[in-house]
């Protein structure tokens, strides 16, 4: 379900068969015209919802929710549309609506305007040709509608691969732009366009809008959960709950449970202490009453020459998600399952930062006391590390501060030209209005580096995928939530634990372990070192002089040579070639 629509907004200077290109496209794919004028040209799949805005101005595409109760903004009543399309003229679409969505529309001037929602699932590229904005969800369908060939944007690909998951202005292919989570372009034809953010997360991190009293914390938190999950239920579809076993999914399947609708479980299980985590999916489900479904994927699975989702503009996917991917989609395909709900973003919501944020965020907040040494205790606790190397990483941290644009990078395997590569701008954040505490600077990081991620799931290119924890109104609840207050008990994520306990088996609430998919991207790797030493020794990304091919000779030698901690890096770089080649 990954293709949503196609449109072209034509100018006085655009190319005569440049429509005709657009309608014949649109019918190879199966879509349907949506809407038209002399200025606006619009195709959807019928996958996605569409509603016409009053006045004949424009269209939304995909799913827009009410700010206050878990119903739909259009729902055939007249009065309802109205007000949504007063919110967009207005440029309040964002502040009183949430969802995923694009919003098109033209304005009396001649001008065109594309809005994404904030934590939106639908993507939006798109390009300039002879006055002619063409956008669409998928970038392949850009460059044919341009009449161009894909071409890799290689400084880009550095910037990707020093800067993971960060969204920078640029896309990795030449000439193709991205309107990115939250953000809005406008064309009139004849002017450069510039990104706008339709949605600011500093908003709610300042002192203000903070929400300092723990118990109210946990009363609002519950209710945005429950609110937020409930709002994506549609009675008539079948639901699969990505059912790790841990808090985030289980926080989900505990939501979803409440609802009529028709929900079941998946788990992945795999060899090793951190993979094998079927004991704690099964407690969820049989508390909650719901089946529970078990894959075991196959580390000689992943195909690392194929990039899954390549019709993206950046190499978003993974190569070990293949696998979880195909059994996810082959048991959704034979239970008839129409969505998949997965907790993507619920360390970043709920704050899990592994850092000595919470303490500088005291310090900074309030003062040389107690609170300080307490939190550093806490802190510590949760981490399980030294309290002493946290309080003073913290009193550092306070002082020196975090900048909004100081992302986390890496250059690791990289040759010495490409570790010269800037950023140059281009976040997809504004800067905050004020100095913005450390802890929650890094808070902001994590949310960005999750709506990265979302794009990673291949079944989601037939599949419905649906983020709950991602929804806009738990993320500007949970950002009003000082960093401190989400840790304690010698656990991070306390206020959603406490938000959802009720619901859940104590020992899920409450477990300290976390899995993963460590030791599986390990035997991969083993498995497979042959092919992953080709690829990066004589790949396109050594070819253009992007890696450091000693490193990485020395590194995949033999089987024992390699560090377990380079693992994902390694594997990502190949995630990126395989992209690359496309």
């Amino acid at each position: 379900m990954s293709f949503a629509f196609i449109a072209i907004a034509l100018s006085k200077k655009s190319e005569v068969g440049v429509r005709d290109r657009v309608e014949v496209l649109a019918a190879r794919r199966g879509l349907t015209k949506i809407f038209t004028s002399s200025r606006l040209l619009v195709f959807a799949t019928p996958n996605y919802e569409s509603n016409l805005l009053d006045d004949a101005v424009g269209v939304l595409i995909g799913d827009v929710y009410c700010r206050h109760v878990p119903a739909r903004a259009f729902d055939g009543r007249p009065e309802n549309a109205t007000r949504v399309s007063s919110a967009q003229r207005d440029g309040r679409l964002s502040a009183e609506y949430w969802g995923s969505y694009i919003a098109l529309t033209t304005s009396p001037d001649g001008s065109c305007r594309v809005e994404r929602s904030p934590f939106g699932t639908i993507n939006a590229y798109y390009t300039v040709e002879a006055g002619t904005l063409m956008i669409a969800s998928d970038a392949s369908a850009v460059i044919e509608i341009a009449n161009r060939s894909r071409v890799v944007d290689w400084d880009s690909v550095i910037r990707h691969i020093i800067w993971d998951n960060l969204s920078t202005l640029s896309t990795c292919l030449t000439g193709i732009s991205e309107v990115r989570s939250g953000e809005a372009i406008a064309s009139d034809g004849q002017s450069e366009i510039s990104p706008e953010c339709v949605w600011d997360p500093w908003m709610f991190t300042r002192g203000d809008a903070m929400i300092e009293d723990a118990e109210t914390a946990v009363e609002l938190v519950r209710r945005e959960i429950l609110r937020c999950v409930a709002a994506r239920m549609i009675s008539n579809v079948s639901y699969a709950v990505d059912l790790s076993g841990g808090l985030d999914s289980s926080i989900i399947a505990a939501a979803a449970a409440k609802s009529a609708c028709a929900l079941r479980s998946t788990t992945m299980f795999s060899a090793g202490n951190d993979g094998d985590e079927r004991n704690f999916a099964r407690a969820v489900a049989d508390h909650l009453r719901i089946v529970l479904d078990e894959g075991a994927p196959d580390p000689m699975g992943p195909d690392l020459l194929r990039a899954a989702r390549a019709h993206l503009a950046r190499p978003h996917s993974r190569s070990f998600v293949q696998e979880t991917d195909r059994i996810s989609l082959e048991l959704a395909t034979k239970q008839g399952v129409g969505t998949f709900l997965n907790g993507q973003g619920g360390d970043a919501v709920f704050c899990h930062l592994q850092s000595s944020g919470p303490a500088a965020d005291v310090i900074r907040y309030h003062g040389r006391t107690p609170r300080f040494a307490y939190m550093a205790f806490q802190v510590a606790r949760a981490a399980q590390c030294s309290a002493w190397d946290i309080a003073v990483k913290g009193m550092k941290k306070a002082l020196k501060g975090k900048k909004h644009d100081d992302w986390h990078s890496d250059v690791t395997f990289l040759a010495s030209e490409a570790r010269s590569v800037k950023l140059n701008g281009g976040l997809p954040w504004p800067a905050p209005s004020e100095r913005a505490l450390p802890g929650k600077v890094e808070h902001v990081h994590a949310l960005y580096n999750s709506i990265y991620n979302m794009n990673g799931y291949a079944r989601s290119d037939i599949l419905k995928g649906e983020f709950p924890l991602l929804s806009q109104p738990l993320v500007e609840c949970c950002l009003r939530i000082p960093t401190w207050l989400w840790i304690g008990r010698g656990r991070n994520r306390l206020i959603a634990r406490r938000a959802m306990e009720r619901d859940l088996p104590r020992k899920i609430a409450w477990r300290i372990s976390k899995g993963g998919l460590g030791q599986f991207q390990l035997r991969m790797m083993r498995a497979r070192r042959p092919l992953i030493r080709e690829m990066l020794m004589d790949g396109r990304l050594s070819e253009v002089g992007i890696l450091n091919r000693a490193e990485i000779e020395s590194q995949l030698s033999d089987d024992m040579s390699f560090r377990s901690n380079d693992v994902g890096r390694i594997l990502r770089l190949c995630d990126v070639e395989a992209w690359c080649r496309g």
